[in-house]
């Protein structure tokens, strides 16, 4: 169960997005989406899944079209896929527990509330989250909480496909070592297609079955991070300058 951008464009006002991109996402495989800070990473991850409009092409995951959505398959694309944002992204008038619940009572209404509960609850235990949360509201919430809620929320329906933008920005030190080592636990057991942006986070790119390098809207090459390291393209040098910094002052 592939994701395939086919020939897909995609602008803010006369800024380009993306530009007659086209790539394969095979399933199981974590991939990182490699760009400048100046560009608009988490548009490219939202027009990869439906969550912002293309102005030409199409997105399929097998024969089922992903963006442009059609109402006809709204349900059943929405249940697999997930989004992660980097902030934001919980119903401010919501308590924690039902922000979680909402996902769940959309796409399985036919899973009891104990089910839902116990679900719910598993994750809360993986990522260390004391159950008092659950009665909080999101502005209550520290940052790395947020963050985690956001992250949980993402993976509680089990998706075919979970974007992460900046998956590890405002975590903790021990809330960083649990997210990524259930990122990690998926690629391992090839659970889902996951992709995600990044300009920090030295671990995922390391381990990353691809890096996709996006300069102005193109792709202008992919490959695993040792692959990258040795490119003569000025931009991709320039991305991975800190990573590879980092990596020389670790050794």
């Amino acid at each position: 169960m592939n994701l395939e951008a086919k020939n897909i464009t995609c602008k803010v006002g006369n800024t380009v997005i993306l530009q007659n991109f086209n790539c394969i996402f095979p399933y199981g495989e974590l991939i990182g989406i490699l760009t400048s800070p100046k560009e608009k990473t988490e548009l490219i991850l939202k027009s990869l899944c439906g969550l912002y409009d293309l102005e030409e092409g199409e997105v399929l995951l097998e024969n089922e079209i992903v963006n442009p959505i059609l109402e006809i398959n709204l349900r059943s694309v929405r249940k697999k896929i997930s989004f992660v944002f980097r902030s934001g992204g919980l119903l401010s008038n919501l308590t924690i527990l039902e922000n979680l619940l909402l996902p769940l009572d959309f796409h399985f209404p036919e899973k009891t509330s104990e089910e839902k509960s116990k679900i719910i609850n598993e994750y809360i235990a993986k990522f260390e989250i004391d159950n008092s949360i659950f009665e909080m509201r999101p502005a209550q919430l520290a940052v790395h909480e947020h963050k985690l809620i956001l992250i949980i929320r993402g993976f509680i329906t089990e998706p075919k496909i979970i974007l992460y933008e900046e998956p590890t920005d405002g975590l903790d030190i021990r809330s960083r070592v649990l997210v990524i080592r259930e990122i990690f636990r998926r690629r391992k057991e090839r659970k889902c297609i996951q992709i995600f942006s990044t300009h920090f986070e030295n671990k995922l790119m390391k381990y990353s079955d691809h890096l996709l390098v996006i300069d102005k809207g193109k792709l202008i090459e992919s490959g695993n991070i040792v692959e990258l390291s040795e490119s003569e393209y000025l931009q991709t040098q320039l991305l991975l300058k800190d990573y590879l910094l980092s990596i020389e002052n670790e050794t």
